[in-house]
């Protein structure tokens, strides 16, 4: 599970969300067509480029035609030689991320997409994710599209998306290690959860780099009927078959106010040391859930239990399900539909005395037009602490003396 998994759901009340209809399929660069046809300034792509130290001899958006519909056509052609090469594995776009002078608050996302890829090529070839090394996913041109997908969707003022089915393509793509059905090994597993169509067109629709950004961006959350549209972009693919337009069609607009919809499980368990309760709440969230708890019960015959809660998004569902009868002994898992609103929220990287904290804020009774309040991120308030030789409550109240805005 990546930090963007924690942030306000994808139908948080009231916010703007996104959207996705890969009818056609989804690129990384189709990403960055429909972010410019939404609005967004093709100048930016130059100075996101300009701060990842990243060469090109060509980027540039323009408008074209695909069967029909006019749409936005991102291309980048990196500077000669540095698309290829040897690649970079993740532990050095790791770091290469972390230090990049990227927005803060895409910088949780353009970790976690590549997460997701490494994780689904050290599934495909059974090696750690830490082992993996990407050749072109790798490459400058990939790297560019990620970080402005995780960019653009915080510029257009998004807190959430959804996704409409995904077309893969129909036949064989043709890859490192031979020739494979579609979609492609690694595409396949980034999109466990989600809704495909593998029929329509020929060729590879989705690439590892579409699917692991639209993963990213909603969870493989599926798209609602109801939702308030306020604008249309397409973001158009490098071919142009004539009998289908080869574009990516995001909406963006406003969810009703009645909140996110996701799944609660609940499991009672009475013949289990609670000493083994942290970790099952552990390898919940692990799994994907976005909240776990343990409260306790009083069982019939007078025995003593305590009551899992698990709160997750469809897609986790199974997983979490797993978890549960893996690391308890519990033979029963409930669970129904809830919904959950909340408030919109972002992370703030701040620095106290040379040490890194992380501030939660959101909007306090005001609304988010008026003032928002901060909670700093009890880890790094534990790990100044232990390296200033003070106790945790020390560093939360000089804390407070040094940002008005803490709670």
């Amino acid at each position: 599970m990546t930090e963007t998994d924690k942030r306000a759901g994808p139908e948080a009340a009231g916010g703007r969300h996104a959207v996705f209809d890969p009818f056609a399929g989804i690129s990384g660069d189709m990403v960055l067509g429909a972010w410019i046809d939404l609005g967004l300034e093709p100048e930016w792509l130059q100075d996101l480029a300009d701060r990842l130290e990243l060469r090109m001899d060509r980027l540039e958006a323009r408008r074209v035609m695909r069967a029909g519909i006019s749409a936005t056509r991102v291309l980048v052609e990196p500077a000669g030689g540095e698309s290829g090469g040897h690649g970079r594995s993740w532990s050095e776009i790791r770091v290469l991320l972390e230090r990049a002078r990227l927005d803060e608050a895409a910088r949780p996302m353009a970790l976690g997409a590549f997460a997701r890829l490494a994780e689904a090529e050290a599934r495909v070839h059974g090696v750690a994710a830490e082992a993996v090394h990407f050749h072109e996913v790798g490459a400058v041109d990939a790297l560019l599209d990620i970080c402005a997908a995780a960019e653009g969707f915080h510029r257009l003022g998004l807190i959430g998306a959804s996704t409409r089915p995904v077309c893969v393509g129909r036949g064989t793509v043709r890859i490192e290690h031979g020739t494979y059905p579609l979609p492609a090994p690694a595409t396949a597993y980034l999109l466990e959860g989600t809704e495909i169509l593998s029929v329509g067109y020929d060729g590879e629709c989705t690439t590892p780099t579409g699917a692991a950004l639209l993963a990213e961006l909603t969870h493989g959350t599926p798209a609602r009927g109801d939702f308030e549209l306020e604008r249309v972009g397409y973001g158009a693919g490098s071919r142009d078959p004539e009998d289908h337009p080869n574009c990516l069609r995001v909406w963006i607009g406003r969810a009703p106010e009645r909140g996110e919809s996701l799944v609660v499980l609940q499991a009672d368990v009475d013949d289990l040391s609670p000493e083994y309760a942290p970790q099952l709440i552990e390898a919940c969230v692990t799994a994907g859930a976005l909240d776990a708890s343990v409260g306790w019960r009083l069982m019939k015959k007078g025995r003593p239990a305590w009551r899992l809660e698990a709160l997750v998004r469809a897609p986790a569902q199974r997983a979490v399900e797993e978890a549960i009868f893996r690391h308890s002994t519990t033979l029963g898992i409930r669970g129904w539909t809830a919904f959950r609103r909340t408030l919109p929220r972002r992370m703030e990287a701040r620095e106290w005395r040379g040490h890194p904290i992380r501030v939660k804020l959101s909007p306090a009774a005001d609304g988010p037009e008026g003032p928002w309040t901060g909670k700093p991120e009890h880890d790094d308030v534990v790990a100044a602490a232990a390296s200033e030789g003070l106790a945790p409550r020390a560093v939360l109240r000089a804390l407070r003396e040094a940002w008005a805005d803490l709670a």
